[in-house]
């Protein structure tokens, strides 16, 4: 491995919160999947190329082994988010739109669900 793990994490860091602020913006411009799928992926899709470009271009030797330690780095984190159900950020998208949030856990060890009601 040539590329620095120090580098690595910084530039998986760099793409993450880039996807997570295009998708913070996303919801302040009332964009969520459940009202406009296409453009909420098609968003997600270019913050993560606009992410990786950035990162590309920072780096110059060994470059797409850089940008493939990055993508395993930001796989891994992501799949630690869903397998520990970390999913705060869906309620606090909810409550930035000025909706009322309530997650109810389902009898029987369910994966629980989201209701969302506007205020009166």
């Amino acid at each position: 491995m040539t590329s620095n793990a120090k580098t690595v994490v910084r530039d998986a860091a760099i793409v993450y919160g880039l996807t997570f602020a295009a998708g913070l913006g996303m919801v302040a411009g009332g964009i969520t999947i459940e009202t406009n799928s296409s453009t909420a992926y098609l968003w997600n899709l270019l913050s993560g190329v606009l992410g990786f470009t950035l990162v590309g271009a920072r780096i110059s030797p060994n470059r797409a082994e850089h940008l493939t330690w990055v993508a395993a780095t930001l796989w891994t984190f992501n799949l630690s988010n869903i397998a520990l159900g970390v999913q705060s950020s869906s309620v606090a998208c909810c409550r930035f739109q000025r909706h009322r949030v309530r997650c109810m856990k389902e009898p029987g060890g369910g994966h629980g669900a989201t209701h969302v009601y506007a205020r009166v």
